[in-house]
């Protein structure tokens, strides 16, 4: 259904032409033309940029302790128990400060000069306090964890470092191989009644070999499950990032360090923990020192090290825990390609070295896998940064635009991000902010109210923060009477200078009913670049700075009777003048009267009387700003619904009652440059209708993945796997065998199944409302005949020539007769044309079988009698009965 709302453009009706004046109105199309005359963002009424966004601020670095003098800064952390800051220097000296930009004194706090190695890229990497450090009573109220590269070796005992023996002639610059220093994890104990700690009560829990010429990681943090998180980098050797059993590099390590110690150097685990069992225990490395193992770490037993959280990093030098949500973020150098943000789960391996950010790495994956493939939430061309400095998640007061934003720079190119996460797809877009003019950016700090700071690696100047240079860009109206989209609000009539459209497959929207319009900017003729879409046949269009799109959304509450609906909101989508687009929710009152700004996401319930009787209740989602950059992507162009194919098709406009072509409309209203040649609009691309019954099923299927999904899976969408644009063609889109990252918890899972829409995660996400549904924001039901489409059209899809993926054959083994109690072993013959390596899986074995996946042998004794009809799991080869 297409909301009706009369629109006045020239008010002089169809069929009219008026010649000799510039000003005349022709009627030509669907509408009358010259234009509307309105200026950039409904002449000024909405903001230029995103409203109390990162990018709505101008910003600069300027010095947080300005009477501070600190040496190469490289750790910043607080003390939990009171506003102090502690910096540690990369040689190894710690001095702590009053919290206050005013202080111009520092104290000594811990020296450990006499055992830091000043490698390249090392030294003095990373510390944090225990979570109690200060609370009078608590067994933990004095340690502290310190990371750093070191070269002095162990003593005698393997308890601590022999400082009389420590190599001084150990290489300054960067070098290969193993050169007599150490990566070194150890804890430390302040006195009671003492300000500073003691360097002689260092207990060593972990030194490794230092190895090459770079990547130590040193990220320390604690998380809200009490355990010690620590990454470290993969020394140069590429390959250890994805072996568990051998070292402890090229990953993030999670242990439990609340021991109980029993006097005699021996320690009792804390519950749910156990002692480590794979060890370093050599004359110059050892591990499992004053820490046990988590019962729920990933990767336990089987002869790997258990420490391990998440592998496969390259570098993760710094480590952030968000104290609202306890995420843990980490910015991640990478090599040649590209820079990456990762959020940090356990159980998750991040791809390197056969994954740099969102592309292929340097070296093939591994025959073996472990773990959970994940994507970084985003990554960076070298162009933008060359050796990413990770931060924390900005939790300040300061600068409300910042808040929830993770913060990070480069030490190359200088630059400072905001970067803004999207819950739902775990994928994030970054806004620019500022320079680091001091130069050489190589740590980040958050004290405990929130704020940040940076520090300079190379220098002895001071820590430094951001300052807000200009104030945050004023918001849009609160009210949506107030912005001048309608010239009556209560009767829903749209301004003159909106051009309404609709598009030719929908996106789906809970079956709300929705109108649609756009504003581009012109004086009146659309005579230059600033006026005009810039036309793509097949591509994404651009628009002029200033362009608001319009979305309103109503809700049909009697299933017999159309026109009792309800208002739920209006949203306007507006391309700043930064070249960001931003989103608005204005969310309509009950009585129906005018619509309210909504700043963050909110629900509201509907009652929608059934046909025939009865009602149910119907949720509703109104997304937030953020929400709406979801699928408003700069992958896809800002504007998801505009292009040719969608546009490409008839439209009544209620102005002058006139039905034409869009494209051949928008052309005659000279909004397009270049502008398309009318006799080839026919010629070209139209996506068809899920319901238009006279196109082919696979086009109206195709058409709805579009719509739908396209805005993620494309390429440079949050989603590349397959691509779902109704412009790639079919054989090019990687949808039949294409790989996913989730199985839904079925073995053979597949973007696309031929013939088998239970296989194919297509359908099921289609299907599905929750976490897995798609689309994946605002769904709370599906869309029966797209669900019912798919499951057509996918029962009938060929596997296409050239297909990316071809299914294994499995022979069939005939059917089989064994007498009650006797032994099977029956093997399974398969083959594979792409060399995948394959997984066997039955359904319908008799009682007492059952099937190695590997290897495909059935085996085991049969223990009822009776026939059985033996199914594949991947309906390729026939039935057999046993």
């Amino acid at each position: 259904l297409l909301l009706v709302f009369l629109l006045c453009v020239g008010c002089l009706g169809a069929g009219s032409e008026h010649v000799g004046d510039d000003s005349a109105v022709v009627a030509k199309g669907g509408l009358d033309s010259p234009p509307v005359a309105v200026a950039p963002f409904l002449d000024g009424v909405l903001p230029s940029r995103t409203p109390n966004g990162p990018g709505s601020s101008t910003w600069d670095v300027v010095p947080a302790f300005p009477n501070l003098s600190l040496t190469d800064t490289l750790v910043i952390t607080p003390n939990p128990s009171n506003n102090r800051l502690y910096v540690g220097s990369r040689d190894g000296n710690i001095v702590s400060f009053d919290n206050v930009p005013s202080v111009s004194t520092t104290e000594t706090f811990l020296d450990l000069r006499d055992r830091v190695a000043v490698v390249w890229d090392g030294g003095f990497l990373g510390l944090v306090f225990h979570p109690e450090f200060g609370q009078p009573g608590s067994p933990y109220r004095n340690y502290l964890y310190v990371f750093f590269s070191s070269h002095c070796p162990l003593n005698v005992a393997r308890t601590g470092p022999d400082l009389n023996n420590c190599d001084d002639d150990y290489p300054r610059g960067s070098t290969g191989g193993f050169f007599n220093t150490y990566l070194r994890l150890s804890r430390f104990e302040v006195p009671d009644g003492s300000s500073t700690a003691d360097p002689g009560s260092e207990e060593i829990m972990m030194t490794i070999r230092l190895y090459n010429g770079s990547h130590r990681g040193g990220g320390m943090v604690f998380r809200d499950d009490g355990y010690l998180y620590v990454t470290i980098g993969d020394q140069f050797k590429y390959t250890t990032a994805q072996t568990i059993s051998d070292n402890l590099e090229g990953g993030s390590i999670r242990i439990a360090v609340d021991i109980t110690e029993n006097g005699d150097g021996t320690w009792s685990c804390p519950p749910g923990s156990h002692q480590p069992i794979q060890k370093y225990d050599s004359f110059d490395e050892i591990s499992g020192r004053f820490y046990c193992i988590p019962e729920d770490n990933p990767w336990l037993g089987g002869g790997n090290f258990e420490e391990y959280c998440s592998i496969g990093h390259r570098n993760p030098h710094r480590l952030a825990r968000d104290p609202l949500t306890d995420r843990l973020w980490s910015g991640e150098i990478g090599e040649s390609s590209r820079e990456e943000i990762n959020v940090i789960e356990c159980g998750n391996n991040y791809g390197w070295p056969f994954r740099e950010g969102l592309i292929a790495g340097p070296f093939s994956p591994p025959s073996t896998i472990i773990g959970t493939v994940t994507d970084p939430v985003i990554d960076f061309l070298r162009t933008e940064a060359r050796a990413i400095i990770g931060g924390y998640v900005y939790r300040g007061s300061k600068f409300p635009e910042l808040y929830g934003r993770y913060l990070a720079g480069d030490y190359a190119t200088n630059r400072v991000w905001a970067i803004t996460l999207d819950e739902n797809t775990m994928t994030a877009t970054k806004t620019y902010l500022a320079n680091f003019s001091a130069g050489n950016l190589a740590t980040w700090g958050q004290d405990n109210d929130g704020e940040v700071f940076m520090g300079d690696v190379a220098s002895t100047g001071p820590l430094y923060t951001l300052e807000r240079v200009s104030d945050p860009m004023a918001d849009a109206p609160a009210v949506l009477s107030e912005v001048g989209a309608f010239s009556d609000v209560a009767a829903l009539l749209p301004s003159a200078f909106w051009v309404p459209y609709g598009l030719n497959q929908p996106f789906w929207s809970d079956g709300a009913d929705k109108g649609r319009w756009i504003a581009v900017p012109n004086d009146g003729f659309r005579d230059a670049p600033n006026e005009q879409i810039a036309f793509s046949e097949t591509g994404d269009w651009t628009y002029p700075t200033g362009t608001v799109l319009m979305k309103h959304f109503e809700l049909r509450l009697d299933e017999d009777n159309p026109s009792v609906t309800t208002r739920l909101e209006t949203r306007f989508l507006v391309l700043g003048d930064d070249g960001e687009w931003y989103g608005l929710t204005y969310r309509w009152r009950p009585d129906q009267s005018d619509a309210d700004l909504l700043t963050t996401a909110e629900t509201g319930d509907y009652t929608i009387a059934l046909s025939g009787g009865g009602t149910r209740n119907q949720t509703w989602y109104f997304p937030s700003r953020l929400d709406c950059l979801q699928c408003h992507t700069v992958a896809v162009g800002g504007a998801a619904g505009p292009r040719t194919h969608q546009l490409n098709g008839d439209f009544t406009y209620p102005s002058t009652g006139r039905t034409d072509n869009q494209i051949r409309t928008w052309n005659d209203l000279d909004m397009f440059s270049p502008a398309v040649d009318d006799a080839s609009i026919p010629m070209l691309l139209k996506s068809p209708a899920l319901g238009d019954v006279t196109a082919p099923l696979q086009d109206r299927a195709r058409s709805w993945l579009d719509s739908n999904c396209s805005y993620c899976h494309r390429p440079g969408g949050a989603n590349a796997g397959f691509d779902a644009r109704y412009t790639t063609p079919f054989e090019s889109q990687g949808l039949v065998w294409g790989a996913v990252r989730d199985d839904l918890g079925m073995p053979g899972m597949v973007v696309l199944y031929p013939g088998d829409p239970i296989l194919s995660a297509a359908w099921q996400r289609t299907a599905a409302v929750g976490p897995i549904a798609m689309p994946p924001l605002a769904k709370a039901l599906a869309q029966q005949p797209a669900v019912d489409l798919m499951a057509q059209w996918i029962t009938r899809v060929v596997d296409p020539p050239g297909s990316p993926n071809d299914p294994p054959v499995l022979t069939n083994p005939g059917d089989q007769r064994n007498r009650q109690g006797e032994t099977v072993s029956l093997d399974l013959a398969a083959t594979d044309d792409d060399g995948d390596s394959l997984y066997f899986d039955a359904a319908g074995l008799p009682e007492g079988l059952s099937i190695d996946h590997d290897s495909g042998r059935i085996s085991g004794a049969l223990s009822v009698l009776g026939a059985s009809t033996v199914l594949p799991a991947f309906p390729t080869v026939p039935r057999s009965r046993w």
